[in-house]
């Protein structure tokens, strides 16, 4: 009686195991859900890949043709443009006709002419479940050296702005914490003495009055490269001494990124008032 007990519980048991190996062990996932698709013209007069331009003349004039398809009917697209990553900045926007699963659009811009580096367009297309894609196209922009005159970093005790951002050539605050990346010089003060010293708060480095080379020698991106280069042991996060009698001489390597920028800085004043708001060190660059 026993052996037929635990012979009809062996039974039992290997069915058990039977159905439960039968059982399907994958867990199923929905599907991705479908994306606009994102395709350029490639005829004459159109930009469909990475490439360089001159930032002067006709190579300035850009245009994209988008070609965007999807399997449900689309809502919107937008192109923005990234310059050395800036940020992003829309150019184009548009709501996509009702019932519409293809959408063709010439997309026209201009690269200044004072901006040479790396431009992202990125172009990206929307469809009526908000499924988004996107697709980028790098241009970089190459040119002679532009020269900027009479720019000011103010004391950084004083009220003025204290930090310059070479790569857009604006003055910018070392009060406000979301231009850290972008502060290539702060003023050094600590009082209402100016200090006449710089240094950086995102990486960029500096060389001060590097030997055999001029102002008016430095003509293009190439020698100004090597500039560095050939001086790059004395590369510092830091220069002090500035000299606007004699015009301090600087050249500045800064990296955004992937991208790397040199620029020249000429001091041509500095400008200390007996308080801190209207203290200032006047310069000229060229990049």
């Amino acid at each position: 009686m026993k052996k037929l007990i635990y012979s009809t519980l062996g039974l039992i048991l290997t069915a058990s195991f039977m159905l439960t190996g039968c059982k399907d062990s994958t867990t199923s996932t929905p599907p991705e859900a479908p994306k606009p698709t994102i395709t350029f013209l490639n005829t004459t007069g159109y930009i469909f890949t990475n490439s360089s331009r001159l930032n002067t003349g006709s190579e300035a004039q850009l245009k994209f043709g988008m070609v965007v398809t999807s399997t449900i009917d689309l809502k919107s697209v937008t192109v923005t443009r990234n310059y050395e990553g800036s940020g992003n900045v829309v150019i184009f926007t548009k709501t996509v006709p009702s019932n519409s699963k293809n959408f063709q659009i010439d997309i026209m811009d201009t690269l200044s002419s004072a901006l040479k580096g790396k431009y992202v367009y990125t172009f990206s297309a929307t469809d009526n479940d908000a499924t988004t894609n996107s697709a980028s196209i790098d241009i970089t922009a190459t040119g002679a050296l532009v020269e900027i005159a009479d720019q000011k970093i103010y004391n950084n005790f004083g009220t003025g702005f204290g930090g310059y951002d070479l790569i857009t050539g604006e003055m910018i605050s070392n009060a406000d914490a979301s231009n850290v990346a972008r502060r290539d010089i702060r003023d050094n003060s600590t009082s209402s003495v100016i200090a006449k010293s710089w240094t950086s708060s995102n990486g960029t480095t500096f060389i001060k009055n590097p030997p055999t080379i001029t102002w008016d020698q430095t003509t293009t991106e190439a020698k100004l490269k090597s500039a560095f280069d050939v001086n790059a042991a004395s590369a510092s996060a830091n220069v002090t001494g500035l000299d606007g009698v004699a015009g301090t001489l600087i050249i500045a390597k800064v990296t955004r990124g992937s991208s790397t920028k040199y620029f020249m800085i000429r001091v041509t004043t500095i400008f200390d008032d007996p308080g801190a708001n209207n203290d200032y060190v006047l310069f000229d660059y060229k990049f």
